[in-house]
């Protein structure tokens, strides 16, 4: 079946409103976990004919809590190395995440791009292109050059035209399943369809004990997104597309230490770019352990910001030049940067502060409920209950100390 697929000329694998997209095949096959060696050479033959034959070596990385991700590697004929990624979607993750538009979210990042190239799905996975490079641990956010790479590229990130190219070539089976990509920012929206899907219990008792002690209810947590959707209902900052889950291992430093990539796109999609920045802030205080003493201070909050302003009017006259509008223009609640001076004013950067750290709580809620939903999939190497405590507590210390800061 996956050789059949594979074989399909252009045309019959096209699944498109875009003729400039071409949809990978999809492959009619289960991988197993990294001991499925029979599965991974059908994907990799049907897939990489020039491949049939040679001996795949797989490398399981364990830095993701979400999925499976598996590093490929061949030797071709002329002894160079062929590498891929082999991700296994994880079973509590299917429900979090939409397959579908994370699809189109990659292909349009390709095109835009030209990486990440997406090769073929398959039945509980994806298999697309590897990075060469480094994956970057928390204590590199701090990196007095590292932290300016991320926030020059998440301003570049911020200036794709995501919303021309995405509203062109979304698949038809994401529309079918109420894709409201375009119509609801992705941060409350997401934030209140988890809430739904909060456990009522864990698998073991007393987890499920600590759980029903310490974890808040689904009625109180959405009181609290309620709360923070109404103080950010005047947000200046502007409506971009998002990766939304810039943690340090979800970027990638190049051998050369002068260039960063991120990956992991499954929870991307259009959301205020303050929330991307406060999202990632988040992350400077690690996953395990956590220490949120590592948060960043405000006068590392500031410069951070102000560089983000000043290079993201760069790539934004940058677009203007070129045959794309930049992303900020696709929300009618668009609000202008200041014009095109080409350094912030203090004001400016003080009202992005603000939005910044009441978004900081919404990451803090969002990914709480994400831990909590994650918990309930029985015992794992990770603890995600305790990853849920964490989030949830932070959120309860600092929100009083953010409306008291900010409450000018």
């Amino acid at each position: 079946m996956a050789r059949e697929i594979a074989n399909l000329t252009g045309d019959q694998r096209r699944h498109t409103f875009d003729s400039d997209i071409v949809f990978p095949p999809a492959l009619d096959l289960f991988v197993d976990g990294p001991n499925d060696v029979l599965s991974m050479e059908k994907l990799t033959y049907a897939i990489f004919p020039f491949l049939v034959g040679s001996k795949l070596k797989i490398k399981v990385f364990d830095d993701g809590n979400s999925n499976q991700l598996l590093l490929v590697s061949c030797a071709q004929q002329d002894e160079n190395i062929f590498r891929f990624l082999i991700r296994i979607n994880g079973v509590v993750t299917n429900s979090m995440v939409n397959r579908d538009l994370e699809l189109s979210c990659l292909l349009a990042l390709f095109k835009l791009r030209g990486t990440p190239e997406v090769y073929c799905t398959f039945n509980n996975g994806i298999c697309y292109s590897f990075v060469n490079g480094i994956s970057m641990v928390t204590s590199d956010l701090f990196h007095e050059e590292y932290k300016w790479l991320i926030c020059d590229e998440l301003a570049h990130f911020h200036s794709l035209p995501m919303y021309d190219v995405l509203s062109r070539s979304v698949t038809i089976r994401a529309h079918s399943k109420g894709c409201r990509m375009y119509d609801d920012l992705v941060a409350f929206q997401r934030l209140r369809d988890w809430i739904g899907n909060l456990p009522d219990h864990m698998a073991d008792a007393q987890r499920n004990d600590e759980y029903h002690s310490i974890f808040p209810t689904a009625e109180y947590l959405l009181r609290e997104a309620k709360f923070l959707e109404d103080a950010l209902s005047d947000a200046i900052s502007p409506v971009v597309f998002c990766h939304n889950d810039i943690l340090a291992s979800n970027i990638i430093l190049s051998e050369d230490k002068d260039k960063v990539t991120f990956i992991d796109y499954e929870f991307c999609g259009f959301n205020h770019a303050a929330f991307e920045i406060g999202n990632h802030f988040c992350e400077y205080a690690g996953i395990e352990p956590v220490d949120y003493t590592n948060y960043p201070s405000l006068t590392f909050q500031r410069e951070w910001i102000a560089y983000y302003l000043k290079r993201i009017r760069y790539y934004r006259k940058q677009s203007r030049n070129s045959s794309h509008s930049p992303s900020w223009e696709i929300s009618g609640n668009h609000h202008s940067i200041n014009g095109d001076c080409a350094c912030p004013k203090s004001e400016e950067v003080e009202r992005w502060l603000k939005e910044v750290n009441y978004f900081a709580l919404v990451a803090h809620l969002t990914w709480g409920v994400w831990a909590a939903i994650r918990a309930s999939n029985g015992p794992q190497d990770f603890d995600f209950l305790a990853l849920a405590f964490a989030r949830i507590q932070e959120y309860e210390r600092i929100k009083p100390l953010i409306v008291s800061q900010f409450s000018g």
